[in-house]
């Protein structure tokens, strides 16, 4: 469907896909596609006293404290001209932006300011560039609603991909232009569905900005932000406007704006603690980096040590980094079927080794034998879905399904997912607990074409890099290592991904023979 809102994310292991619930326009069409099996929550109806204004979902999410009064510091002085400014707004479509410049717009009328702006309404649809253009006069003026070559007093980048565009570069000055903007990238059309393409680095994105606007620009992760702070993203594009009024390249009252906040009427306390979260993260930094660091620290991969496993992981002399990584893929291969299947893993690393000092081999290794030995068969799908329902249960309130399309019912004909309510969980738990069937002549499903695949791609993974180590081809054993990456999605996908990897590996294979 190409939709945005099915992103990627990289994770401990490697890169994934989440849906995002800010951007999600709720059509739930995803209910209907042939996509890997998911989990819906439903959060139950609260009281209507307790409802907030429109356009928040009801979940109530986590609120940090300001950890100074905003209210308690003035903005920092004016830097663009006292009454009258340009701003140029650059962002994303179906995040916001077009609503951010009309909210600017009724302040500075609250203001008692005049008023004329346009938004680029050509690609403006979800996920295409959009721009809008702000004027903010005294008096009526007539002339051009655009912003002219080097006219902006304000560029405010909700992503700085748009915003590094060579028009919207154009309208900046390096005298006269203030440069706030969102560093955190936020994926394409391409990124999500070509894994191969990579967003562009954002020290390059900056640099671009930054030649073209005043020394001193304010970059504000207002998605991380926004994320830690409130709980969400749906207000993170009013972090950027409050941080652009603390920064004095917003002169209007912040009564004005509040008000603007208010009169739109959607989200109005989250927009109100965000445009406040963006003035502490311009006047208070340290804060903010702080607030940023420990949410960091404290989504780190934690994982108990296994005795049996640790002498030999020891004795492997990686890096911590590299350790690390090992050391929670190990606990996953535990929980994905036993000890003795982790020490499979292990053992192969270690002949790996053995073979070899390049850490490139080594650590390409690691990443795709487990890729390989953990795939998700219906034991591991069980196994997550009970995960998953202990994690969200939240003593029974919120109700879930999940929406399955498991291989026995493809092979029934059955071409759509079908859902499974709470009385499911049992299922999944025995079904979990039956993971030691994996492999043996009692798995039923592990007799479907695609699971005999899976097996048989971790023997013949194992034996192709026994067999280019032997041969002494490094340049050729680099490439084969991390070949495995290209085996991704489920069912069908999987099938031509996993054919296209057949391909190229003979490819190599030839080459090296030849």
């Amino acid at each position: 469907s190409n939709c945005l809102s099915v992103e990627p994310v990289m994770t401990p292991f490697g890169r994934k896909t989440q849906i995002d619930q800010t951007t999600c326009n709720l059509d739930y069409s995803c209910l209907e596609g042939d996509c890997p099996s998911f989990m819906t929550v439903t959060l139950p109806a609260e009281p209507q006293a307790a409802k907030p204004s429109a356009g928040v979902t009801p979940a109530k999410r986590a609120r940090r404290a300001f950890p100074v009064p905003p209210e308690s510091f003035a903005p920092i002085a004016r830097i663009v001209p006292e009454l009258e400014f340009a701003a140029r707004v650059t962002g994303i479509g179906g995040t916001g932006v077009v609503t951010i410049n009309q909210i600017i717009g009724m302040a500075a009328a609250l203001a008692g300011r005049s008023v004329r702006g346009i938004d680029q309404i050509g690609s403006s649809q979800k996920a295409g560039p959009v721009v809008s253009h702000l004027h903010v006069t005294t008096t009526p003026e007539e002339g051009a609603t655009r912003i002219m070559a080097g006219t902006a007093d304000l560029l405010l980048a909700f992503d700085m991909l748009t915003a590094s565009e060579a028009a919207n570069l154009g309208v900046a000055s390096a005298e006269q232009t203030v440069l706030v903007a969102n560093p955190d990238p936020v994926p394409t059309g391409g990124l999500v569905t070509d894994v191969r393409r990579v967003h562009p680095e954002p020290e390059l994105l900056r640099g671009r900005l930054a030649a073209v606007t005043r020394k001193g620009g304010h970059f504000i992760n207002m998605l991380a932000l926004s994320q830690r702070a409130l709980g969400d993203e749906v207000a993170a594009n009013m972090i950027l406007v409050g941080a652009a009024y603390q920064a004095g390249a917003l002169p209007l009252p912040s009564e004005a704006i509040e008000a603007a906040i208010r009169m739109n009427g959607v989200a109005v306390e989250a927009n109100l603690r965000a445009f406040r979260w963006g003035r502490i993260a311009v006047q208070a930094p340290e804060l903010v980096a702080r607030l940023l660091d420990d949410s960091v620290s404290s989504e780190a991969v934690s994982v108990e040590p296994v005795p049996e496993h640790e002498a030999a992981l020891g004795a492997l002399g990686l890096d911590a980094a590299l350790e690390g990584r090992i050391r929670v893929r190990l606990a996953e291969l535990r929980a994905f079927q036993d000890v003795a299947y982790a020490r499979h893993y292990l053992d192969f690393l270690a002949q790996i080794r053995a073979g070899t000092q390049d850490g490139e081999i080594i650590e390409a290794v690691a990443l795709n034998l487990y890729k390989l030995m953990a795939y998700k068969d219906e034991y591991e799908v069980a196994r997550l879905i009970v995960a998953a329902h202990d994690g969200q249960d939240k003593g029974g309130r919120r109700r879930l399904r999940w929406h399955l399309h498991p291989t026995f019912l493809r092979s029934l004909g059955v071409r759509h997912k079908v859902a499974f309510g709470r009385w499911f969980v049992p299922v999944a738990r025995l079904l979990a607990a039956m993971k030691r069937l994996r492999g043996t002549r009692l798995d039923l499903f592990g007799y479907a074409h695609v699971r005999r695949i899976e097996r048989a791609l971790v023997v013949e993974y194992e034996a192709t890099m026994r067999d280019a180590l032997a041969r002494g081809d490094i340049a050729a054993a680099r490439v084969l290592a991390a070949l495995p990456d290209m085996i991704r999605g489920y069912e069908d996908i999987k099938l031509g991904n996993i054919a296209a990897y057949q391909a190229r590996r003979a490819e190599l294979l030839a080459a090296v023979s030849a």
